[in-house]
């Protein structure tokens, strides 16, 4: 489908007619509700298992998908729901609602930006104040971020030095309900041979 201009209504009944009993809605949560308002003017909420991954994590979705979906779409989401309400999921939403605009979305990617400026800032104030307009001395220190916690994540943040970078490889699966969202699964480990080497790289930093 092509972002720029969607179709919506062909690419559901491409899924439709391909014969499978599960559609994933892998699209920014503005298509993604496109999509589901098609699926639902066609009442076929009943014929296939509905999942999305954590771009459908926002707290406007619950209200947009209406009544018809709920209980109905299963949704993984990549850092904690907000029911978790660990100390700094509440600074995340101070920090929202004292400084973004009413209409910016408090979702996921919210939620991973406020992480990654806490623990770049911490970082910083780690530092000797004479080394933080050095570049390669503020490098140095990223690369030497690790196991950092979070009630946000699953698991430790980190960066080290490699040619890749994928510290968050765990989540929640959550259910669209009325009113936000249900914790069907607590943190759980993704499983697939892609993260093998991730773990090797955790092993060998010393991740806990």
């Amino acid at each position: 489908m092509n972002p720029g201009a969607p179709d919506v209504n062909s690419a559901l009944l491409e899924a439709v007619s391909s014969g499978a009993d599960t559609i994933l809605i892998n699209q920014p949560a503005g298509l993604a509700l496109a999509i589901l308002k098609a699926a639902e003017e066609q009442d076929l909420r009943d014929a296939f298992n509905w999942i999305a991954p954590t771009p459908l994590y926002d707290l406007s979705a619950p209200d947009a998908v209406g009544e018809y979906w709920h209980g109905h779409i299963y949704v993984n989401a990549e850092l904690a729901p907000f029911q978790v309400n660990g100390p700094h999921a509440q600074n995340w939403i101070r920090v929202m609602d004292g400084y973004a605009r009413e209409e910016d979305p408090r979702d996921t990617f919210a939620q991973a930006g406020y992480l990654s400026a806490k623990v770049f800032t911490e970082t910083l104030l780690e530092m000797d104040p004479a080394d933080v307009d050095d570049r390669a001395k503020v490098a140095d220190a990223i690369r030497g971020i690790k196991n950092k916690t979070s009630d946000l994540m699953c698991g430790p943040y980190y960066v080290g030095d490699a040619d890749f970078h994928m510290p968050n490889h765990a989540g929640y699966m959550v259910k669209i309900v009325e009113g936000g969202y249900e914790i069907v699964r607590d943190c759980y480990e993704y499983e697939a041979p892609y993260f093998e080497p991730h773990h090797a790289l955790e092993a060998k930093l010393g991740i806990k």
